[in-house]
């Protein structure tokens, strides 16, 4: 008992020397202050985009800092002749109930200065935002005018995002801001119920003063979405408005405030309170497929931001670092299925757009292909669209019809997606169909990529409406300019038109672009009857036919091969999954083609001169399957009981397969398919030679 008064004594009598000593106003005092130093340096260091370090420095300094604080406010004292150990002043001399009271002043000054800190940081510096959006929706608008639309309004709520103001004072933060616009787009465009403009349009619109009349007029729209983003630190605001161009009235204008871990809610929130103002019925499970392949990762978030960034600006500097960031992302979050699609879909246009930058044709659409598997363990809309034009593309229609379907059922108003789907029409014999969706996706995107004009122009070209058909495929060249298959596409229909010297041209120009992109193998309609844009070995006998004659009334050659009047060797073909198989052809890998080479069989090459020169397996003899691979040429080369190995760039080109298959209608007995070809050979590192050799 007396040992526990005497602890109470002991405790009492330590917590009154910390009163005396004014040790608890130190303490309460230095918290105040930290906490205002903490939030002003916050805010200064990301106006300068300073590394997140400093700010960790700095938080690091104050919390070692309260320690100190009060041992010095427990082990100094404050007198009349200045400061001194507390244990050097005399009691009758201490004037600590003095210095307590200016601490207790001072504590009042410091909480009203940081409630006046929260007060305009909340209410009256962000405001600035708040008020101008305020103020538009209090100002009438000009109505727009159904009749000066420049299409028609669909049959159900139409919208537009407009991209959002960067209200962060940083510049860097615009990539944050364009992330937050293009995924409320995307969001919505995924419900049913809604008809949406895409971003491509969409954007058009940045950096200009625009009414919403203009808009809603030049896109056919009834609704307009616009705000902006404030991001500093980790807090971020929003503020959003949702016009109805029509009526002139805001329908609402919202600020929605959280952090870098709450910005998937806050995106969700914009669209919940639009679906509400339109009234629209949607079943819950259609507004959590907006959810489906996402990440609750923000670092991994604001890479794949980053990454879309890049992705759109369509150069070769920019996809590369695209691809640098979509890797971040997916390091971040193993699981991020829309990163890995975004990776896929980069590497993919490295192939298609040529932007390889020396590496093989075949190493980037594997590269694709490994993303798009990761994608498609969580399929997101996107992930399914680039699986569609990758087997389109490689001549695997009816699997990409299936992809497409899945995804335009993620998302029905997705623009580039509709018109992936008309791509794959004109491949199967549905050009009428594919013009209807082309449109359609049109309407969805007015100011369209020259992709949709191609679409379009191949579903008028397939239907024999030949001049209008070079309406678009000329628009297509002229916008983008790099796709030498245009300029084939236009021969096609200069040839049927009987514009003879046009045609001439259009063939110049693919000549001329196909060296630039390193190809040298002259136009031939031998090579058309294999590749057009892709795999043509599927693609609809009556359209290819009709592709192939039009060449021939253009003056394209028809190549090195006699017609196959008594035997189509096609027949001997069929697909089995990722490849070509021939019938009565060993298909080989890798390790059994350098077996074959160490065993003296003889190899032909039929890729173009310049990748056969910047290249090969040793001793492999050259015919270009274009130029002069025929029956003539390969037994001057090869006889025919003799063990020959045929390759081109990799799997996916088809043009050995189709060699194998002329060999064995040659009554060549040992022919094997190097499936893998080149790409497989150097990879495994053997022996390779080159010009210089």
């Amino acid at each position: 008992m007396g040992f526990a008064n005497r602890s109470n004594r002991f405790i009492m009598s330590f917590i009154d020397q910390l009163k005396r000593r004014n040790v608890f106003r130190v303490g309460i005092a230095y918290l105040i202050v930290a906490w205002l130093i903490a939030q002003v340096t916050e805010l200064a260091l990301d106006s300068f985009a300073t590394p997140d370090w400093v700010m960790k420095t700095v938080l690091f300094l104050l919390v070692i800092g309260f320690p100190l604080a009060l041992f010095l406010a427990w082990a100094l004292e404050l007198t009349a002749d200045g400061v001194k150990l507390e244990k050097d002043v005399v009691r009758s001399e201490s004037i600590t109930h003095l210095t307590g009271r200016k601490f207790d002043f001072a504590i009042i000054g410091l909480l009203l200065l940081a409630v006046a800190y929260l007060v305009v940081n909340n209410y009256v510096s962000d405001d600035a935002t708040d008020q101008l959006a305020e103020k538009a929706a209090e100002q009438p608008l000009e109505l727009a005018s159904l009749e000066k639309m420049a299409f028609p309004l669909p049959d159900k709520p139409s919208i537009v995002v407009l991209p959002f103001d960067n209200m962060s004072g940083d510049e860097e933060q615009e990539y944050f801001v364009d992330g937050i616009t293009e995924d409320l787009t995307t969001d919505l465009a995924k419900l049913g119920g809604l008809f949406v403009i895409a971003r491509n349009s969409a954007f058009t619109y940045k950096g200009k003063a625009v009414s919403a009349r203009q808009v809603a007029e030049e896109l056919g729209v009834q609704y307009i979405v616009e705000g902006s983003v404030r991001r500093v630190g980790d807090r971020i605001r929003i503020n959003a408005q949702f016009i109805d161009a029509l009526s002139g009235h805001h329908v609402w204008a919202e600020r929605y405030d959280g952090s870098m871990t709450d910005v998937f809610a806050l995106q969700d929130s914009v669209v919940k309170q639009i679906v509400s103002a339109l009234a629209i019925n949607l079943p819950g499970t259609e507004l959590a497929m907006t959810l489906i392949g996402g990440t609750d990762n923000p670092e991994a978030y604001m890479a794949a931001l980053r990454g879309w960034d890049h992705y759109h600006r369509r150069n070769s500097d920019d996809s590369r670092k695209a691809v640098t960031f979509f890797q971040k992302a997916v390091e971040l979050d193993p699981g991020y299925s829309r990163a890995y699609a975004g990776l896929g879909r980069a590497y993919w246009d490295k192939s298609n757009m040529w932007w390889s930058a020396g590496t093989p044709w075949q190493v980037t659409v594997n590269l694709a292909k490994l993303n798009l598997a990761m994608a498609l363990r969580e399929p997101t809309a996107d992930a399914l669209a680039l699986s569609a034009e990758i087997n389109v593309r490689l001549g695997r229609q009816v699997q990409a019809l299936n992809d497409i379907d899945r995804a335009i059922a993620l998302g029905p108003s997705v623009a580039d997606n509709t018109i992936v789907k008309a791509s794959i029409l004109n491949a199967v014999g549905r050009a009428e169909e594919a013009e209807e969706l082309a449109r359609r996706a049109m309407r969805l995107d007015p100011h369209f990529k020259p992709a949709y004009a191609r679409v379009l122009g191949h579903s008028l070209l397939h239907q024999e409406r030949y001049a209008a058909a070079v309406k678009y495929l000329e628009m297509a060249a002229s916008r983008e300019g790099k796709n030498p298959y245009d300029f084939v596409s236009l021969a096609v229909a200069y040839g049927y038109l009987e514009r003879l010297k046009d045609a001439s041209v259009a063939i110049d120009n693919y000549h001329k672009l196909n060296l630039e992109l390193g190809y040298s193998t002259p136009l031939t309609v031998q090579e058309s009857d294999k590749w057009w844009y892709g795999d043509m070995f599927d693609y609809d006998k009556t359209y290819k036919e009709r592709l192939l004659e039009g060449l021939r009334k253009a003056g394209v050659p028809e190549g090195p091969t006699q017609s196959q009047n008594d035997f189509d060797y096609r027949l001997l073909m069929s697909r089995d999954a990722e490849i070509l198989s021939v019938k009565g052809v060993a298909t080989i890998d890798v390790d059994t083609a350098k077996e074959l080479w160490e065993g003296g069989a003889t190899f032909v090459d039929v890729r173009d001169r310049l990748a056969f020169d910047a290249g090969r397996v040793p001793g492999a003899i050259h015919l270009d399957l274009h130029v002069d691979f025929n029956e003539e040429r390969l037994s001057e080369l090869v006889d025919r009981k003799e063990k020959v190995v045929l390759s081109c760039w990799g799997e996916n080109c088809p043009y050995a397969a189709h060699a194998c298959a002329m060999a064995v209608t040659w009554r060549y007995t040992q022919v094997n398919y190097f499936a893998g070809g080149f790409q497989a050979w150097s990879a495994a590192g053997y022996p390779v030679e080159d010009e210089q050799d």
